[in-house]
């Protein structure tokens, strides 16, 4: 009985991490799915039959409420969905007012491309990234999908099941990697500072040469005119 108990322990420790890294990644942040996603950015509706279905792809999308890229991407995707809407689900997560979404951000970011993102939307189709967003993306994005959905399920690439796998950086690894990157923005400013008065010293330098040059040319002038004036008072 004893050996019993013991067994089912280390079970219940060996399920634990599982549990708590799916509750980590896809329970514990704000996210909206494709149809509440527009509504959130009251964009409407206008496809006739979209539905969410498991064996579907997943679009994961970091956006900011009122991003107008955000918005373009969203609507872009709204006027497919008659054709694509059948291919894949939506998940977004909103970072600009939510604080835990935005730090998930810049982990998963961080673990696809290995740089602190610039900006959103942040767009990603399987192992496909595209980070902003333009109409020149269109014939790109749906190729991404098509391409992921054809793949078979158990080889398609998720993020999400890839990072419960690896894991995410720290957030200590998260906040040195930003003061990295603030330490390095300090650097160029300096260095342009410096640059700067090394260039006004430089000009300053020229400027006072050219007026002492230019004085002495004129003393040097004054002092002839001067002398061949004298000589012409003597004649």
């Amino acid at each position: 009985m004893l050996k019993l108990k013991s067994f089912i322990i280390i079970l219940l420790f060996l399920f634990i991490p599982v549990v708590n890294a799916k509750t980590i990644l896809k329970e514990d942040y704000k996210t909206k799915n494709f149809i509440e996603t527009l509504e959130d950015e009251e964009l409407g509706k206008e496809f006739s039959s979209y539905s969410e279905g498991s064996n579907k792809i997943t679009i994961y999308l970091f956006r900011g409420k009122g991003c107008g890229y955000c918005r373009a991407f969203l609507s872009f995707m709204n006027s497919i969905t008659n054709e694509y809407g059948k291919y894949f689900n939506l998940i977004s997560f909103e970072t600009w007012y939510n604080s835990k979404n935005y730090e998930l951000f810049n982990r998963v970011a961080y673990y696809l491309d290995k740089e602190l993102p610039q900006g959103v939307p942040y767009i990603i189709i399987g192992d496909k990234v595209f980070d902003g967003y333009s109409g020149s993306y269109d014939e790109s994005i749906k190729k991404a999908i098509i391409d992921l959905y054809n793949t078979s399920k158990d080889k398609r690439f998720d993020v999400f099941e890839e990072i419960e796998k690896n894991g995410l950086i720290t957030i200590e690894e998260l906040k040195a990697l930003y003061s990295n990157q603030e330490e390095e923005v300090k650097e160029v400013k300096n260095y342009s500072n410096t640059s700067t008065s090394s260039e006004y010293i430089d000009n300053s330098s020229t400027i006072m040469l050219f007026i002492i040059s230019t004085v002495t040319i004129m003393l040097f002038d004054y002092s002839l005119y001067k002398k061949l004036y004298l000589k012409i008072e003597k004649i």
